[in-house]
């Protein structure tokens, strides 16, 4: 009864904070076989019952200590909770993560299992190796032993299995948190990249059209030239014709000079089929240069009204983009304004012009260490520049781009 004593003796011992610290660690290191128990090691689960189960399960654990001693099979080291760990926590090492949400049923499950497989506290004292031994219940506050009648008192091992509830709807929590940003980051990278596509086409599209109107006008005012020097050459008469009258006369010239002047007649001419073929050739290329003439009027006119839309469009919009000015700079160049009305183009640009100018100006003097507001304060004085800028947005001209 040495060992009862020792427990009455420990029951008069004050319980300090360090005491239930210091019974987990004498616990965890006892042996498994209560057989080889010390003195200490049974007042340590002593005090563990009556924490845990109340007095009336330490009283029932020291009227049954001495017969826990001599079962053969020594089961008697209680379950102990794992070690908490910085937050509070009980960790539970061995667990698979779940890799789907749990349902409320399955919640619900889980606590009957938790609740069921509790061992009961006479089966942990008296070292019985029988499963049975569980408490029995659908609710985990309150339950009872099927088999010994032992009740378990309210909020018995609650308190792990409501933190280990607790710590799974955080992290369920703080997954949902990070999925929802990360969904929200999704989107807006569609969103932005959307943008961006849709902005480059636009720009793509306006680059190619200048293009294309720019390379048909050169080549056809290349050929244009070349036809204009095909020409010249076919005019031009060799010195070994004999015959008085050029290529482009009519044949009937032939026989309005009298053969007692030295004339000849159509028939004797012998460059009259010549001068015919040279003629006809001379006319169709002369068909063929209004033919292109034409055509490179009707590209200019799509090229001016081209520059005049987009340069409306440019005007009504607040923020037209640097792709639709770009365009709009690239059909200025590659067009000529003729009509009566103002060029809009023109204007717009020099707005564009106007508006670099006096931002930078005004970065200018936020940033000067001397008139600026010193926050961002990185360089000398420039004011003197900025005072050029708004010089020359004010002027008609506005400076050169």
């Amino acid at each position: 009864m040495s060992i009862i004593a020792s427990a009455s003796e420990g029951e008069q011992r004050p319980e300090t904070p360090n005491t239930a610290d210091a019974d987990r660690r004498i616990l965890h290191s006892a042996p498994s076989d209560n057989s080889d128990w010390n003195d200490e090691t049974w007042q340590a689960w002593f005090r563990h019952c009556e924490r845990v189960h109340g007095p009336t399960a330490k009283t029932a654990a020291r009227g049954q200590a001495e017969t826990a001693t001599a079962v053969p099979c020594g089961r008697a080291k209680p379950h102990l909770p794992h070690d908490e760990n910085s937050d509070g926590h009980y960790p539970c090492p061995g667990v698979p993560q779940p890799t789907e949400p749990l349902s409320p049923e399955r919640l619900a499950e889980i606590r009957d299992r938790v609740a069921a497989a509790t061992r009961c506290p006479e089966a942990v004292v008296n070292g019985r190796e029988d499963g049975g031994h569980t408490w029995g219940g659908s609710s985990f506050t309150h339950a009872q032993c099927e088999l010994c009648r032992f009740s378990r008192p309210r909020g018995e091992r609650v308190e792990e299995t409501a933190t280990l509830l607790a710590e799974l709807d955080r992290t369920r929590a703080e997954r949902d948190a990070w999925r929802d940003q990360r969904n929200q980051v999704f989107q807006t990278n569609e969103r932005l990249l959307e943008e961006t596509g849709q902005e480059q086409v636009a720009r793509l599209l306006a680059e190619n059209e200048a293009r294309t109107v720019t390379r048909e006008r050169n080549e056809l005012r290349a050929r244009v030239a070349e036809l204009d020097r095909t020409r010249a050459e076919t005019i031009a008469l060799p010195s070994e014709w004999d015959c008085s009258h050029g290529p482009l006369e009519d044949e009937s010239f032939c026989s309005e000079v009298p053969e007692e002047e030295g004339g000849h007649t159509p028939d004797k001419c012998p460059m009259i089929h010549v001068h015919r073929e040279d003629a006809e050739k001379f006319a169709a290329k002369v068909d063929r240069i209004h033919e292109l003439q034409a055509r490179v009027a009707e590209l200019e006119r799509a090229a001016v009204e081209g520059r005049a839309a987009l340069a409306s469009l440019c005007h009504d919009l607040p923020d037209p983009g640097t792709a639709a000015l770009g365009a709009l700079w690239l059909l200025q160049q590659a067009t000529v304004w003729t009509d009566s009305q103002p060029d809009e183009a023109t204007r717009v640009l020099e707005q564009h012009d106007a508006a670099v100018r006096e931002k930078a100006a005004d970065d200018f003097e936020a940033s000067c260490p001397e008139h600026g507001d010193g926050d961002t304060a990185f360089m000398d004085c420039h004011c003197p520049a900025a005072d050029e800028l708004r010089r020359k947005t004010d002027t008609p001209e506005g400076g050169p781009r």
